[in-house]
């Protein structure tokens, strides 16, 4: 695609009044992007689903240097942008109607890998649910499949950082602009999915706030993009749920992970199970034998945790643990540093599969 081109089609996607839908039945009747601006009013309008409104807002659109900037930002910073009649598209999400005209892609994993699983969930990810991330990085690992998550708080992040630890490629899909990073805390693990050879996705302009009403839309791409999704924790409302019906709608593999019936953060699966919509996983060991997905003979061993792998703070937590499990307020007390640094420092800790949290505060070296 030239570089008209490319800024036609961009433009297109953002003009008020074309969604997906409308801008490729556009292209497809008028037979280029640069032809649907090019195009008369009244040829338009026989377009079918193209109404006054839609034809007055293409034959309107002024904002062509906005758009020439996005592509001359995304050409800077190394993002690519795949269209959906391009090949590097994912094929799986092309399927879907409401497929994203276009995807800004930062990274260079392969989109459309053989094995595509989706994993989403809670942002108050319990003990239960981490256990469940490790076991299925774990029963994984030597597959190559792409894990595609959202980068959220909570299961996401859990999600990504076991691909990381068991040498799987993963991406995450964001519900904003590439110029930033949402969460702020996920900055560095966004940055190793790419130095791990992972993606960054995104179909909207860079400069674009994660807003509420972007989550839903999220949703869809992650949705779209696999074979089968999983749902470790989730309430009986809220973004995972969203995801399910949107992949149950796409005739995709559902999993869920069964909870306590009094678990709020399982009711969510356990209602998906019930209704039939998700198969209930018994463990990762057993869904990666249903999916076909055995394990590699030669699986990627994961480098030992020694404290020449750490820094110093990190040692010295490591070794006030070495004793066994440990209280916060007591290693707040022996660590002698502040209690917000330390909380950060055993999250990283637990994201790098060194340390578990336990409940009541408490936390233990992994064995």
């Amino acid at each position: 695609m030239n570089k008209q081109e490319l800024m036609y089609g961009v433009a297109l996607k953002n003009v008020p009044n074309i969604g997906d839908k409308s801008a490729k039945s556009l292209i497809s009747y008028c037979g280029s992007a640069e032809a649907v601006f090019k195009t008369k009013k009244n040829t338009l309008l026989k377009i079918p689903d193209i109404g006054e409104k839609s034809a007055d807002s293409v034959l309107g659109f002024k904002e062509f240097d906005k758009i020439v900037q996005e592509i001359e930002f995304a050409e800077a910073k190394g993002i690519n942008i795949y269209f959906y009649f391009d090949k590097e598209y994912p094929q799986r999400l092309k399927e879907c109607a409401d497929s994203p005209l276009y995807l800004f892609v930062k990274g260079k994993t392969d989109l459309n890998n053989s094995k595509v699983l989706a994993v989403v969930g809670t942002r108050n990810a319990t003990q239960y649910g981490k256990e469940f991330c490790y076991s299925l990085g774990k029963a994984l690992n030597g597959t190559n499949c792409l894990i595609v998550s959202g980068l959220a708080f909570g299961i996401d992040t859990y999600a990504h950082k076991e691909a990381l630890n068991n040498h799987l490629p993963t991406a995450a899909v964001f519900g904003h602009g590439l110029r930033t990073i949402s969460p702020p805390r996920n900055r560095n693990l966004a940055k190793e999915i790419l130095d791990e050879g992972g993606a960054l996705i995104t179909e909207h302009l860079s400069d674009e706030p994660p807003n509420p009403e972007n989550f839903p839309k999220r949703n869809r791409i992650v949705a779209g993009m696999c074979d089968g999704l999983i749902i470790v924790e989730s309430g009986i409302r809220g973004g995972s749920m969203i995801t399910a019906e949107l992949a149950w709608g796409y005739d995709r593999e559902i999993f869920a992970l069964p909870g306590r019936i009094t678990d709020s953060h399982s009711l969510g699966c356990n209602r998906l199970i019930s209704t039939n919509k998700a198969m209930g996983i018994e463990n990762a060991e057993k869904l990666v034998e249903y999916l076909g997905w055995n394990q590699a003979q030669n699986p990627k061993k994961i480098p030992a945790i020694t404290e020449q792998n750490l820094s110093e703070n990190e040692k010295k937590v490591f070794n006030l643990m070495r004793s066994g499990e440990k209280h916060i307020d007591s290693l707040f007390a022996e660590a002698g540093m502040g209690l917000s640094e330390l909380s950060m420092l055993l999250l990283d800790l637990e994201f790098k599969g060194i340390v578990v949290s336990l409940p009541g505060k408490v936390y233990k070296l992994r064995s």
